[in-house]
């Protein structure tokens, strides 16, 4: 192969490698800036430039005045550049202006992917003859931008990594332009070393705005002095910690000092210093952190915090004296922030702090535990607009609380605290919950063993396998009388401006307001009949399972819902939409304009795109999801699976293109793959999970790997099969036949998560199987 062929090939791996690389970046920055559900409109809107950019190639440029695609890899470098110059300035707002913003970001994200583009889709068409090598090396490349992207962000953080794609998209540029324009070598390599000496100055010319809609936001607006001390990027978001002279906790006669706590800008927590006064501080029993400890009545043996955040409840534990604290924080540059300002509390022998999903912690660990506290992570603000509702969260699911049962010791306490709304919608779902997950363990009268203890916005819902007796509850409620605050509490991070804290009881066994909802919804508990309560309540509070993990899903379908804090359906809606206008504008209706005798057959042919697009994402978005608990961390599951399947999908098109090209029974085989696979980790994932969730990581690893690598061979095989018949029988139709193939991928990204969250998971992945073989069965219209 000569060495021109050689740049070529490594240039189209390096533009295929950034592309998804990009993409990663991308949803990090918008997740920060705006809300995580926003950040995925954002995405769609990449994959539509890319799109929109190899169509319009096709159309307006004839094949000998068609630029170097080196010129266009340059271009998309520069515009990335300026776009993330530009949009690091962005303040998000609700209203008029807020929408604006968002479509603007959309526009400009557009721009750099057109470019790249125009590359991919010019390749895939000029080198339709080698398709399975191409669309191997693509996919190859992809698997390895996902990879890049979760082991370089962390680190090199987000503007030396968004620099590193400058440079490599130079990098592409050279290479395609050796040996042939040796002006566009010359400006490639001055771009590169503009690039590289831009590390030293990506911290400055890259600064990201946190939106005041969020916490961290509202605070660097009030606080004159708002002081960061610590930032980290990683693949779940940008964790910081800062402070200010205003950053005091005041309880009773004590002061101390925090440090507020968010990740992406929210899920916000504080760092609490209170050094030698731990032991002795009247803020753990006089908030809603130390209730459980005071329910139990004793020093317990052995505590397990799920989600560390700012460390309190690990605080909390220590100042009740528990010999043992297992403290499991999913977010490792979290546990960085609480070595950093806490010390004392993470070098404690008693204390062992685990990086880990919390709820597969808990399935793979053989412990009992006195005391399971479980903190919400959500915040006021999110909450207000329903930024969570397309939020995964299986912490709070059926399946979860009954690991968290099982696991405690007799007469050991769960502790789970929550911020309300009104009415109430987040604690009393989880009362469902746990209903739910008792019936299911036999545990009879559940009404008789959950107590529920208010203080200002927050609930912390307490409960165990037995039932309270009347002696227990007269203790428990002479304890909050002692400790209950008697004066106004300073505490601004928590929204309480010397105001009074009050701890009360707002549900217990012969306890409660009649009126009160969650006094209504236990009286139907021990009447049998809480699922009437259920169908009839103005919020969807329904039990969510792992198959259906959206618990902060308040909203029946179609989710339009238009008051302020239901925002994120209507959102969800204009993603959809969003995705289809931008298709129809700048994929679908551009491709009218070619010839006619260009498109011939296109009613017939294009049919088989179209359902492999839509299925490819439907497979894709639920198999990680099944391995996020199977693994432990969404880190490992987005990496291991996402890159195992796009690099065997491109093994898969390699093995097709050199062994079997053209023949049909190819096809129907990977299609039979496919279906089956995809039916079979229905019934088999959870055996599987049950089976070997306590082996090391490296024996699950493989285990994913393994399944998703066959699913990725058979995946590999339609797209290119389908091209080589069309560059047989019609040449033209290869430009419709990418359009509409990534313009159902990018509205089944938001079609998968619509759907998911209205049927579940698993339906989903049959759907999927049903367009695989709707494509099955339309491939032979392509021979015809």
């Amino acid at each position: 192969m000569m060495i021109k062929e050689k740049a070529f090939w490594v240039a189209f791996f390096l533009v295929s490698m950034v592309v998804l690389l990009l993409e990663v970046l991308l949803t990090r920055i918008f997740s920060l800036q705006l809300w995580h559900n926003l950040a995925y409109l954002v995405i769609a809107m990449a994959l539509l430039g890319i799109g929109a950019g190899g169509v319009w190639d096709s159309i307006f440029l004839k094949k000998d005045t068609r630029l170097n695609p080196g010129w266009f890899s340059i271009l998309a470098g520069i515009s990335l550049f300026l776009l993330f110059r530009w949009i690091g300035n962005f303040d998000f707002q609700w209203g008029w202006s807020g929408i604006a913003l968002l479509i603007l970001s959309s526009t400009l994200v557009f721009i750099p992917f057109f470019f790249l583009g125009l590359i991919l889709v010019r390749i895939f068409s000029e080198r339709a003859k080698e398709i399975g090598t191409v669309y191997g090396i693509n996919l190859v490349g992809s698997g390895a931008g996902v990879v890049l992207a979760l082991l370089l962000l962390k680190p090199m953080g987000m503007p030396k990594a968004l620099m590193l794609v400058c440079l490599l998209l130079g990098l592409a540029g050279f290479l395609f332009s050796s040996g042939s324009n040796r002006f566009l070598m010359a400006l490639a390599f001055v771009w590169m070393v503009l690039c590289l000496s831009g590390f030293f100055c990506a911290e400055r010319w890259f600064q990201f705005k946190v939106t005041s809609t969020k916490s961290m936001g509202k605070f660097q607006k009030n606080w004159q002095d708002f002081n960061l001390e610590f930032s980290r990027w990683d693949a779940l978001g940008r964790v910081d910690a800062f402070s200010s002279s205003r950053a005091w906790l005041k309880f009773e006669d004590e002061s101390y000092f925090y440090r507020g706590l968010t990740i992406d800008g929210a899920a916000d927590t504080t760092l609490i210093s209170f050094g030698e006064k731990l032991g002795t501080s009247a803020f753990f029993p006089g908030s809603e952190y130390g209730q459980a400890f005071l329910l139990y009545g004793r020093e317990p043996k052995k505590v397990l915090v799920i989600g560390v955040g700012g460390a309190p409840d690990v605080e909390t534990a220590l100042h009740f004296k528990a010999g043992e604290v297992v403290g499991v924080e999913v977010n490792g540059s979290v546990l960085e922030a609480v070595k950093k300002f806490l010390p004392e509390v993470a070098r404690d022998p008693r204390v062992k702090l685990i990086k880990s999903d919390g709820r597969s912690y808990v399935a793979r660990s053989d412990e009992v535990f006195d005391i399971i506290q479980i903190s919400g992570v959500d915040t006021i603000s999110a909450l207000e607009w329903g930024a969570y509702i397309q939020a995964e969260n299986y912490i709070h699911t059926v399946e979860a609380y009954e690991e968290y049962l099982r696991h405690l010791s007799p007469d050991g306490i769960l502790s789970i605290g929550l911020i309300e709304m009104h009415p109430p919608r987040n604690m009393l779902r989880a009362c469902v919950l746990l209903v739910e997950a008792m019936r299911m363990l036999g545990i009879s009268h559940p009404e008789e063993k959950i107590i529920l203890v208010q203080q200002a916005q927050y609930i912390q819902m307490l409960a165990r396998k037995k039932s309270f007796s009347a002696e227990e509850l007269a203790r428990y409620e002479s304890e909050l009388g002692i400790h209950n605050p008697k004066g106004p509490v300073l505490f601004e991070f928590r929204y309480l401006f010397n105001q009074i804290a009050e701890l009360w009881i707002r549900y217990a066994p012969g306890m409660g307001k009649p009126d009160d909802d969650f006094v209504k919804f236990f009286q139907t508990v021990r009447e049998g009949k809480e699922k009437r309560f259920i169908e009839n309540y103005m919020f969807d509070i329904s039990a969510v399972d792992d198959n259906k993990p959206f618990f902060y899903k308040y909203y029946y379908w179609p989710f339009l819902s238009f008051s302020k804090e239901a925002f994120a359906g209507p959102i969800l809606w204009a993603q959809f939409l969003e995705a289809i206008i931008f298709a129809l504008m700048f994929i679908l209706l551009p491709l009218l304009t070619l010839p006619r005798n260009s498109s011939g057959g296109l009613a017939r042919n294009i049919w088989f795109f179209f359902f492999i697009g839509l299925g490819f994402m439907m497979i894709e978005i639920p198999l990680i999801q099944r391995f996020v608990l199977y693994l432990g961390h969404p880190t490992y599951a987005l990496g291991l699976v996402l890159s195992v399947l796009l690099v065997f999908s491109g093994i898969g098109s390699w093995v097709y293109q050199k062994f079997f090209s053209g023949r049909s029974w190819v096809v129907l085989v990977s299609v039979g793959g496919i279906v089956l696979l995809n039916v079979l980790v229905i019934d088999l994932a959870p055996a599987l999970v049950s089976k070997t969730i306590s082996h090391p990581l490296l024996v699950r690893g493989l285990l994913s790997a393994l399944w998703a690598g066959m699913l990725g061979i058979f995946m590999g095989i339609p797209f290119p099969a389908g091209m080589s018949q069309l560059e047989k029988n019609h040449p033209g139709l290869i430009p419709w036949a990418f359009g509409v193939n990534i313009s159902a991928s990018v509205v089944s990204s938001v079609l998968a998560v619509m759907l998911a969250m209205t049927l579940g998971f698993n339906k989903v992945s049959l759907i999927a199987s049903v367009l695989y073989l709707l494509a099955g069965a339309s491939f032979f219209l392509l021979k015809k």
